[in-house]
């Protein structure tokens, strides 16, 4: 499922009654206690419907910005130890509000580096999945910061930063862009072995 609804392309468009009634042969004829994983996605590569991810379109997740109607689903995944019966919202690690022209001029960044820095702020990189209350209660607290708020040591602290692919968390923005490209490259691997392949997910 999160393969379909991750495809960029989509998956479920035209030639759809067709392609539900060969997926449905197939269930049928699958033995008992089964899923025919390897089946349904030969079915629906032979109609183009590829449920393998390039490395590409990999690459174009992890591109995605804020506020994209698959980014949340994408953290979902990437990040399963989330319980969603609560709410959770797509938070920056460094606030958005951060980024502002004025902020990053006065904190001494080029013109070059700023749009460096705002294009990367939105993306997936920079972006977890936080719970309602403490998203509210972070606002433009630095990650850092924020961590040693919350988390009353280290041992708990670097696990919050394992669970969330954060890695090393910088002291300010100095650091941001080191992080979010180390990060980048962080989840794509993640992807890569949960969608470069058509094996069951």
């Amino acid at each position: 499922m999160f393969r379909s609804l991750l495809k960029p392309s989509g998956i479920w468009g035209s030639g759809l009654d067709t392609l539900l009634t060969a997926l449905r042969d197939v269930l049928k004829k699958a033995p008992d206690n089964t899923f025919p994983s390897d089946a349904l996605a030969s079915v629906m590569s032979k109609r183009g419907k590829q449920l393998s991810f390039s490395d590409d379109e990999l690459y174009e997740l992890l591109d995605m910005n804020y506020g994209d109607k698959r980014t949340f689903l994408l953290l979902s995944m990437l990040f399963p130890h989330v319980d969603l019966n609560n709410q959770f919202h797509v938070d920056h690690v460094f606030p958005i509000s951060r980024f502002t022209s004025s902020k990053l001029t006065k904190a001494g960044f080029s013109d070059d580096d700023q749009e460096e820095m705002q294009d990367w702020a939105n993306t997936v990189a920079n972006l977890q999945l936080l719970e309602g209350q403490l998203n509210k209660e972070k606002n433009a607290t630095l990650p850092k910061a924020w961590l040693k708020e919350n988390f009353d040591n280290k041992k708990t602290r670097a696990n919050y930063c394992d669970l969330h692919s954060l890695g090393d968390v910088p002291d300010d923005l100095e650091g941001f862009m080191d992080f979010s490209k180390a990060r980048y490259e962080r989840l794509f691997e993640s992807l890569s072995s949960e969608l470069g392949s058509t094996a069951s997910k």
